[in-house]
């Protein structure tokens, strides 16, 4: 399940090889998230991540989260986030997202190219515990998932306007 940063769904199965690499794509199923706006600002989907039976997408421009239920079509309701989220630039949101094997919530900004870090924020049961994220040279934090109790596994990527393109994956304790 991927989500696109013009307020769009896609679901895919992927079919593997005996050794499980993948081999390719099928059952490919696509839609408009619903409550969705049509302009950037309402519909710049940064990032989904699975949430019980439903599912949660980060928003950046306007900087959100909604819950969705397993009908990604069907209209969100927003979820908690950090009050700090509302301050960030408009390109400067959640890219990142997962929720712990504890229950808890990760969410991290992409973060200002100038900085040395990313805001990031972690649920604390009564609240947000703010984190920062250092930055490796130009790289920035896009993508996250929870490996059970070994941490996060982080996808970072350069800019390319600045450095080509250059992904890397980034184990979390």
């Amino acid at each position: 399940v991927a989500v696109s940063d013009g307020g769009d769904w896609l679901r895919f199965t992927v079919g593997t090889d005996g050794e499980g690499r993948p081999t390719r794509l099928g059952a490919l199923r696509q839609g408009r998230l619903g409550g969705a706006g049509p302009g950037k600002r309402d519909s710049d989907a940064e990032e989904i991540s699975r949430d019980g039976d439903g599912w949660l997408v980060a928003f950046e421009r306007d900087h959100r989260v909604w819950r969705h239920g397993s009908d990604l079509s069907q209209p969100g309701r927003a979820a908690a986030t950090p009050p700090a989220l509302a301050g960030l630039a408009d390109n400067d949101g959640v890219e990142a997202m997962t929720r712990l094997a504890d229950g808890r919530l990760l969410l991290n900004s992409e973060g200002d190219d100038r900085d040395a870090s990313s805001p990031a924020w972690l649920e604390n049961g009564t609240g947000w515990r703010q984190l920062s994220y250092p930055h490796h040279r130009l790289f920035r934090p896009t993508a996250a998932a929870a490996r059970g109790g070994a941490g996060v596994l982080g996808r970072e990527r350069e800019d390319p306007r600045v450095a080509g393109r250059a992904l890397r994956l980034v184990r979390l304790a």
